[in-house]
């Protein structure tokens, strides 16, 4: 029992010492704040399964998850300025449920859909959905997860209340 405690406690540790807490609740170095939350651009390609671990184990983030058509708007252009070449990841995938049931990476609600006509396609392994450069990346089409892409990861700070 004593064991499984300190496991636990090491756990939770490791998980915080990848939490960004800043003063004022604003975004890390490098990190760009649109509404609530802070994204971060990645143009090293990857496939999808390991640029969402990337995020995960070396930004406590996640893929990104979009919620409202303004959070899509702000996400597209802040995509477009990056100047990517290629389409990007989103964390939207079909991989852990019934195909074509698609939810997003960081388990939030999937209350938007933003998909390109004829999307989502229904061929073998394209599970996993991406901003697509010909929309200005405001629409989504799915791609074979294993084709490395670039990504963009997604954060919400932590924010201290000090006054009323």
């Amino acid at each position: 029992m004593k064991h499984c405690l300190c496991l636990l406690l090491l756990a939770i540790g490791s998980a915080l010492a990848f939490v960004k807490v800043t003063s004022d609740g604003s975004c890390a170095k490098q990190w760009t704040e649109i509404g609530v939350s802070c994204y971060r651009y990645f143009s090293k390609p990857m496939t999808f399964e390991k640029a969402d671990l990337k995020c995960k184990t070396s930004f406590s983030s996640r893929l990104a998850s979009i919620h409202s058509k303004e959070e899509a708007c702000s996400l597209a252009k802040f995509a477009a300025s990056q100047k990517p070449k290629a389409n990007i990841w989103i964390g939207l995938t079909d991989l852990s449920m019934k195909f074509y049931v698609f939810q997003w990476t960081d388990r939030t609600r999937f209350n938007l859909e933003a998909w390109e006509k004829g999307q989502p396609a229904k061929k073998p392994k394209e599970h996993c959905a991406q901003l697509l450069s010909s929309s200005g990346f405001l629409r989504w089409g799915t791609k074979d997860c294993d084709i490395p892409s670039p990504y963009i990861c997604k954060y919400t700070p932590h924010r201290m209340l000090d006054k009323c």
